[in-house]
């Protein structure tokens, strides 16, 4: 998909598409018709990029993570260590921090490419938001770390047995809770060609995953 959309045009008539926005600077057209007519010009050139590029980003972090886990087949999944109490803080805040990055990435590169009309906000209005909710989401990710993983501290199994107590129930639902939301996160950023936010996806996942193992061995 990445290699096929460097062969598309980005407009399917590029005078047609500076014509339009001579007519959009002479009054001629309002902002809503604007948006619909060069949708209509626009091919699939970027879509098809975005798409293919968080696949490939998506595919290269998982292989990343088996080489780097040493699985070799469904035994060694089931075997896997939970990250340690050091590790999740670390891997947690990287995680979230690759976002600021990310966020500027993401508009700067999508300006560049001419995602956005010529009239648009400037780019520094989202990515000056998004920084600022990523500071205040890194506050109330240490909060909660600090919170639940005080107590905790040798890596355990990922997966480990555990007793059918009601805490274990408790744990479960809210690290499936959170996991679904961390996978409807990445399946938009794949689709939307979000690089950042897919590593950060799987890095919180895995923390999750991780955080369960150790509260659950905490019961026993």
């Amino acid at each position: 998909m990445v290699a096929y959309s460097m062969t598309l045009p980005l407009y399917n008539d590029y005078n047609e598409y500076l014509q339009l926005n001579n007519r959009y600077y002479d009054n001629s057209i309002t902002e809503s018709k604007y948006y619909v007519q060069i949708s209509e010009l626009k091919t699939s050139k970027n879509k098809l990029f975005d798409f293919g590029s968080g696949i490939v980003t998506f595919s290269s972090t998982i292989l990343f993570m088996i080489h780097l886990l040493n699985i070799k087949n469904n035994e060694d999944v089931k075997n896997l260590m939970s990250l340690s109490t050091k590790q999740i803080w670390i891997l947690s805040n990287i995680g979230l921090l690759l976002q600021i990055p990310g966020c500027i990435v993401y508009y700067v590169f999508r300006s560049y490419r001419g995602d956005y009309p010529p009239f648009a906000d400037n780019i520094t209005i989202p990515i000056e938001r998004e920084c600022h909710f990523i500071v205040y989401l890194l506050i109330i990710l240490n909060l909660v770390l600090f919170i639940v993983l005080r107590k905790t501290t040798s890596p355990r199994k990922l997966f480990p047995t555990s007793k059918n107590t009601n805490l274990t129930k408790i744990l479960n639902t809210l690290s499936f809770l959170m996991i679904l939301i961390n996978l409807l996160t990445m399946l938009m950023a794949v689709y939307d060609g979000d690089w950042f936010l897919i590593v950060g996806c799987i890095i919180f996942i895995y923390a999750v995953l991780s955080i369960r193992s150790l509260l659950l061995c905490l019961q026993q």
